[in-house]
Formats: structure tokens, C-alpha cells, sequence
């Protein structure tokens, strides 16, 4: 994963959330066996939720109409070559 420009800001702002015990005791036993800091994990998350709903956002601000595109006819334009 390419680091983005999350990861450089400086970290000032503290994210409390109540979840299940066995939902945190695996989570937390999996970012150990991976040898990350369960704040990387999350840092992680966050930034690829934002990133996913941005272009999704994108795409719906400014769609792309399949019908809109030009069409090449790589036969047709061979033969008009020729």
C-alpha cells in the first residue's frame, strides 16, 4: 500500500468506540500476529473507507456514460488505412 498523506499528518484527535470483547480480543490478536500497532490497522481502515466513498462519489457526481465514449471499429478503421 502506496503511504498516503494521512499516515504523514500529525496525529492530534482520539476515536473511542465501543465494541464487543470478542470482537476486540480477535482483532487486536490479528494486528499482533501481523506486527502492527492496532492504531496502524485502524489508521489503515479509515483511509481506504474514505478513499472507496470519495471516488464512488465521484462517479456519481460524474458519471461515466458508456455510450458517450468513442467506438473503434479496429476493422473498419484497417481497412480505411489500407
Amino acid at each position: 500500500m502506496a503511504t498516503h498523506a494521512y499516515y504523514t499528518m500529525k496525529k492530534s484527535k482520539d476515536l473511542r468506540l465501543r465494541i464487543e470483547p470478542e470482537l476486540f480480543n480477535e482483532f487486536t490478536r490479528l494486528a499482533k500476529n501481523l506486527d502492527m500497532p492496532v492504531s496502524q490497522v485502524l489508521r489503515r481502515l479509515i483511509t481506504q473507507f474514505i478513499e472507496q466513498n470519495l471516488a464512488e462519489r465521484q462517479n456519481t457526481l460524474f458519471p461515466v456514460n458508456p455510450s458517450s465514449e468513442p467506438q473503434v471499429n479496429i476493422d473498419t478503421d484497417r481497412a480505411a488505412n489500407e
